[in-house]
C-alpha cells in the first residue's frame, strides 16, 4: 500500500512539473513572439546537419554504419512538424543569398556527404514543401566508396570491440590526413571493405545524385573530393579539393554549387579564401550557434555559418526546444535553480 501512495505521488509531482515546464514554455514563446511583432528584432537563422537517414530503428540495429548516425524518416519528420508548429519557416541558401527574409525565425536544413539514404526523404520535403541542401563528397559518389568511418565501425562491430573503443580509435585517425587514414583501414580490413556496400551505408550513385538533383526541393552543395581536414592541406590542396567537386558537380547535375560545408566543420582563413576562389558564396560550419540576418555578402561570416547537430534517437519533442531562441531565458532559469540547489545541497553536508 505504501508503495502504491509513493508512487502515485511521484506521479503527481511529475504530472504538475511537466505542466508547469509547459506553462513557462509556452508563455515564453508567446513573449517573443509578441515583441517580435511590435519591436522587430534581427531575423535568426537555425541550421541543422543531418547525414545518414534509416528507414526505422531496426535497420540501425544492424550495425552498418557510424552508430552516431540513427536517425529514421519519421524522427525528421517530427522534426519539420515540430518548428512548423511553432512558427518557424524553412529556407533555402537562395533566400539567404537574396535576402528574402519574411519570418523572424528561420532555418535552414542540410544533410552532408551524399548518402544514398538522403532519397528517403524527398516525399517529406514535397509534403510540406520544404527546401533541403545536400552537401555531396563527390570522389565517394564517384567511386561508390564507403566513407571511412563507416567502413571503421561496422568492422570492429563484427570482431566485437567496444564502441568506446572504437571512438577512440576514429578521433585518433581524424588527426591525419586522407591517404595515412586509408592505409590505416586498409591495413586492418582489406581494400575490399571500402566496396562492401549496402543501402544502409552507401553514397548515392551518379544517376541517384542526378535525379535527387532534378527535385525542385533539393539544393546540391559542395563538400569537397574526399572529405578531408582541409586545414591540414596546402592552399593549391585545398583550393583542388573544393574546386574538383565544383567541376564533378557541375558536369553531373549542370549547376555548379554556391554553398559548401566543411567537411568535420573543420576551416581557416585559408579555407575561406580557397572556397570563395572556387565561386562558393555561403560556407557552413558545425560551430553551434545561431545566425542572425541581415547578412553582408562581402564578409567572412557567411562563410562561417553555424550548424546544430541532431542525429536522432533522442526524445520527442523536448530535445528540440533546445534549439529554440525564444527559450533561452527558460533554460537559463532552470540552469540557475539547479545550480542553487546543487549549492544548498553541499552547504547541507
Amino acid at each position: 500500500m505504501r508503495f502504491m501512495v509513493t508512487a502515485f505521488k511521484r506521479k503527481t509531482q511529475l504530472m504538475v512539473k511537466n505542466f508547469l515546464k509547459r506553462t513557462v514554455k509556452n508563455s515564453l514563446d508567446s513573449i517573443y513572439t509578441f515583441r517580435s511583432a511590435l519591436f522587430p528584432t534581427k531575423k535568426v537563422l537555425i541550421s541543422f546537419i543531418f547525414h545518414n537517414i534509416f528507414s526505422d530503428a531496426s535497420a540501425i540495429n544492424l550495425n552498418e554504419a557510424h552508430p552516431h548516425q540513427n536517425l529514421t524518416v519519421q524522427q525528421f519528420r517530427k522534426f519539420i512538424e515540430y518548428f512548423l508548429e511553432y512558427g518557424y519557416s524553412f529556407i533555402s541558401p537562395d533566400d539567404i543569398a537574396k535576402d528574402n527574409i519574411v519570418n523572424q525565425k528561420n532555418i535552414l536544413v542540410t544533410f552532408d556527404d551524399g548518402y544514398y539514404s538522403n532519397l528517403r526523404i524527398l516525399p517529406v520535403l514535397e509534403e510540406f514543401n520544404i527546401p533541403a541542401v545536400f552537401f555531396i563528397t563527390t570522389n565517394n559518389v564517384k567511386e561508390n566508396k564507403l566513407f571511412w568511418w563507416d567502413v571503421l565501425y561496422r568492422e570492429r562491430s563484427k570482431q566485437g570491440v567496444a564502441e568506446k573503443k572504437t571512438f577512440q580509435e576514429e578521433r585518433a585517425l581524424h588527426l591525419l590526413r586522407k591517404e595515412q587514414v586509408e592505409v590505416h583501414i586498409v591495413k586492418e580490413f582489406g581494400k575490399k571493405a571500402f566496396y562492401e556496400t549496402s543501402d544502409l551505408n552507401r553514397p548515392m550513385s551518379v544517376s541517384e545524385l542526378k535525379h535527387m538533383a532534378r527535385n525542385k526541393y533539393v539544393v546540391i552543395g559542395n563538400h569537397t573530393s574526399d572529405h578531408v581536414h582541409l586545414p591540414l592541406y596546402s592552399m593549391q590542396e585545398i583550393f583542388s579539393q573544393i574546386d574538383d567537386a565544383q567541376v564533378f558537380l557541375e558536369n553531373s547535375i549542370g549547376i555548379r554549387p554556391e554553398v559548401i560545408s566543411y567537411p568535420y566543420g573543420d576551416y581557416n582563413t585559408e579555407v575561406v579564401e580557397q572556397a570563395r576562389n572556387a565561386g562558393l558564396r555561403l560556407g557552413f560550419t558545425v560551430v553551434p550557434q545561431f545566425d542572425f540576418f541581415p547578412f553582408d555578402s562581402g564578409s567572412d561570416r557567411v562563410m562561417q555559418l553555424g550548424r546544430y547537430g541532431f542525429s536522432g534517437g533522442a526524445g520527442f519533442p523536448d530535445d528540440f526546444d533546445l534549439f529554440r531562441p525564444e527559450l533561452i531565458p527558460y533554460y537559463r532559469m532552470s540552469h540557475a535553480v539547479r545550480k542553487k540547489v546543487k549549492l544548498s545541497s553541499l552547504l547541507k553536508l
